[in-house]
């Protein structure tokens, strides 16, 4: 359905993570990254990377759109291209003391940047669901601190090291449709004029 973009992109951007950390010797395990909101981590979490789509706003860097041909014979409304901001955290582990959670979670971020910085797309074929042609950017975002602070002091919970993403443009396709009769015949009638004396 084309109003669960939003959703599909989301585990995209997990998926692609998961994948990316299936190796051993790295910091985190797969099933470790989820698209969680901070304020429901609690102190038995298994969670070591969350992703939480803090932000959705309309995306006005794409421009007007045309009409989508749906068939032969019906038209659908221009979608609605939207940019998605997440909230990437990195946790400590339950079992580990001050010192290793904190470079643990310095490593799990690192592999966030380094992933997001290697890839930078999605292609619409990667993200299962999606209905659209374009490509989807990732970019490092760097909003004011206070603003993530503020985030932060909103979910009820302790600051952890995070980065801002933004996934754009994720296309919302519209359910109006209008139906059309293609010409496929003209006819034209041509008079000649008569002839003056």
């Amino acid at each position: 359905m084309t109003y669960e973009a939003i959703r599909y992109v989301s585990e995209a951007l997990v998926d692609l993570l998961s994948d990316t950390a299936d190796y051993p010797e790295l910091p985190v395990a797969p099933d470790e990254i989820e698209l969680v909101s901070p304020e429901d981590i609690g102190p038995n979490s298994t969670v070591r990377i969350g992703f939480y789509p803090y932000r959705v706003r309309k995306d006005g860097s794409v421009g007007s759109m045309n009409t989508t041909p749906v068939g032969d014979s019906s038209r659908r409304d221009p979608p609605l291209p939207v940019s998605i901001e997440y909230l990437v955290t990195a946790y400590p582990r339950d079992d580990e003391d001050n010192v290793s959670g904190t470079l643990g979670q310095q490593q799990a971020l690192g592999l966030v940047l380094q992933t997001l910085n290697d890839v930078s797309v999605l292609e619409p074929a990667d993200v299962e669901g999606i209905d659209q042609d374009t490509r989807i950017a990732l970019s490092i975002t760097d909003p004011p601190f206070d603003e993530v602070l503020s985030l932060w002091a909103r979910f009820d919970a302790t600051y952890q090291p995070s980065v801002t993403v933004e996934a754009s443009p994720v296309m919302i396709q519209s359910i109006n449709e209008e139906a059309f009769t293609r010409i496929a015949e003209r006819d034209v009638g041509v008079q000649r004029r008569p002839e003056r004396e």
